[in-house]
């Protein structure tokens, strides 16, 4: 006894629906799978140990960071189609950080630059997005004077 396959070749071993018994068992292992993969996720750091901030981007937007004499200029790529009310820009004195459809991007700055002469402007020809930070020049005459006064 045993199964014909056709042309000569024949399976000695009866066939088995063992696997199929519970419909539901390939939906559980998917779940179990996904369950997984969310629980590994770790939380976020912004920053390192010693306080300093990280450089992240987490979305991969081209960007470029032009250092001029008196303020830094901040170029980002992004969508053209992506609506401005996703967008979120977050400029500390030490980093800027901005929020792409909840994807971090997040660029540590050399010098300290001034949050409120800070301006950020969208294209809406091609959707850059640009970023123009002061930085903050200490007059170190003054600084001097005052302590000598």
């Amino acid at each position: 006894m045993g199964l014909d396959l056709g042309g000569g070749k024949r399976v000695d071993e009866p066939f088995s629906l063992s696997h199929l018994e519970d419909p539901w068992s390939g939906m559980k292992l998917v779940l179990i799978h996904l369950e997984h993969k969310i629980k590994e996720k770790r939380p976020r750091s912004y920053f390192m140990p010693d306080g300093r901030p990280m450089n992240i981007n987490e979305s991969k937007i081209d960007f470029k960071l032009t250092d001029d004499d008196n303020c830094f200029i901040l170029d980002m790529k992004l969508y053209k189609y992506l609506d401005s009310s996703l967008i979120n820009v977050d400029i500390q004195p030490k980093y800027v950080r901005v929020l792409i459809k909840g994807k971090v991007f997040q660029l540590s700055l050399g010098m300290e630059i001034s949050q409120t002469r800070s301006t950020c402007q969208r294209s809406k020809t091609s959707g850059y997005l640009s970023i123009t930070m002061p930085k903050v020049i200490f007059n170190s005459e003054y600084f001097v004077s005052a302590k000598i006064s």
